[in-house]
């Protein structure tokens, strides 16, 4: 599987692999309760790489973590990739932690890229009506 089959600039490192590790090009990981995140660096960005559910508190805070991260890692107001293909689940804790994530780079002058967004993903930010609020684009937005 190649980075570009997800839609990212192929310098974005994959997701973990079946085996459950980051890859080379990712260089931390956090575990919440039911979430899996890797935090990296790429030419074309920041990179957070989501799997499993976000659907606590925790999840929340090390989301909020991550995005911490990866924006003291790199330059006010470079891109920062949300891949979300490994997303099982959100809940509205978890809907929380997108909208606190998405406002956090914002405030640092960056353009969040949530990426392959489970279609029952997007319903739910739909129902909620975050879909509407968040700025979330398409990675094939990306003009870097």
């Amino acid at each position: 599987m190649i980075a570009g089959a997800y839609g990212l600039p192929r310098a974005v490192a994959l997701l973990p692999d079946s085996a459950g590790t980051c890859s080379r090009a990712v260089e931390g990981t956090m575990y919440a309760s039911g979430l899996r995140i890797c935090t990296g660096d790429s030419r074309a960005g920041g990179i957070i790489q989501l799997q499993g559910a976000c659907s606590s508190a925790a999840d929340a805070v090390y989301l909020q973590e991550a995005m911490r991260q990866v924006l003291k890692s790199g330059e006010n107001g470079r891109p920062v990739w949300v891949d979300c293909a490994r997303l099982e689940g959100l809940t509205w804790q978890g809907q929380r932690a997108f909208l606190g994530a998405d406002q956090l780079a914002r405030a640092h002058g960056a353009v969040v890229y949530w990426c392959a967004l489970p279609a029952s993903v997007q319903e739910k930010l739909a129902d909620s009506g975050l879909l509407a609020v968040l700025h979330l684009l398409a990675a094939t937005s990306y003009q870097g």
